[in-house]
Formats: structure tokens, C-alpha cells, sequence
């Protein structure tokens, strides 16, 4: 990955990234496990984004994560609440981010 590319792709809002493989861990033991390829892209008004292809998952069931987040609105969410994100692109570039709570559709 050309690093200056990336930087001004950013800088003018057009970051686009292929992932070959991503993964989304959920903070707690025997939590959401989901994994597959996709993207992560930056919207026009600066917000990175990213779509993952699920190929394979464990502990999850379908809207299990939507769920939990109902049944605490009122509560901040946090710890077991929340995600590891990890991608590697096609050239091996690595990508991690902590603390995300993803929106599962």
C-alpha cells in the first residue's frame, strides 16, 4: 500500500480499501465470531465504513447482536458490548481498530 496515496485519498474523502480477509471478534469469551472478505471505504463526509462478505461465523446467531443492544438502551455500551475489527489487504497491509460496535444487517 503507497502510503502518500492513501493519505491524500483521505484527505479528499475517496479512501477505498479491498480487503481479502476481515474478521469482527466480539470482547468476551465464546462471543460473535465473523469472518470473510470486503471493504472499507470513507463516505463524503469523512466516516470510514466497511462491508464484510460473511463466509464463516461462530456464536452468532441472526440479529443476536441487535439483540443485546435493544435489550440496554439504557446503558452505555462497552466492554463485552464491543468489537475487534482486523483486515489485511491483497498487498498484506494489516488494518486493526478496537472498541467498534458494528452495525450487523
Amino acid at each position: 500500500m503507497d502510503i502518500n496515496k492513501t493519505i491524500e485519498s483521505f484527505r479528499q474523502h475517496k479512501l477505498e480499501i479491498d480487503c481479502k480477509q476481515m474478521t469482527l471478534v466480539q470482547n468476551k469469551a465464546g462471543g460473535e465470531y465473523y469472518e470473510g472478505k470486503g471493504y472499507i471505504k470513507q463516505t463524503s463526509d469523512g466516516i470510514l465504513v466497511y462491508k464484510m462478505y460473511i463466509t464463516q461465523s461462530e456464536h452468532a446467531s441472526p440479529f443476536g447482536h441487535l439483540d443485546t443492544i435493544l435489550n440496554r438502551v439504557d446503558t452505555m455500551h462497552g466492554g463485552s458490548m464491543t468489537y475487534q475489527f482486523s483486515a489485511e489487504t491483497y498487498d498484506g497491509t494489516k488494518i486493526t481498530a478496537a472498541g467498534i460496535i458494528p452495525n450487523i444487517s
